[in-house]
């Protein structure tokens, strides 16, 4: 089966305990399905990694290209950020 012909899948979840509480409360809470809330969970884990993927295979681009950072002169620009976020407190 390809994946443009999966339109829903049910395979089963083994999961600890623990988190099948978790997931239990959390569904009732929002009103939700366990089935729905943890596909949507599964959803946005997967679209958040997809992302993660995409930034890091652009930082390797960025860097076969030479587009590259000094390391003292990052490290200046966040200490400084640091010492005035900590100015403020």
């Amino acid at each position: 089966m390809s994946r443009h012909e999966l339109t829903a899948l049910y395979a089963p979840l083994v999961l600890d305990p623990h988190i099948c509480a978790r997931l239990e409360k959390l569904a009732e809470a929002a009103g939700r399905s366990v089935s729905e809330l943890a596909g949507a969970v599964l959803r946005d884990f997967i679209a958040e990694n997809q992302r993660q993927l995409a930034e890091i295979d652009a930082g390797i681009a960025d860097a076969d290209a030479g587009r590259l950072l000094d390391y003292d002169e990052v490290k200046a620009e966040i200490e400084g950020k640091l010492s005035a976020l900590s100015a403020k407190r």
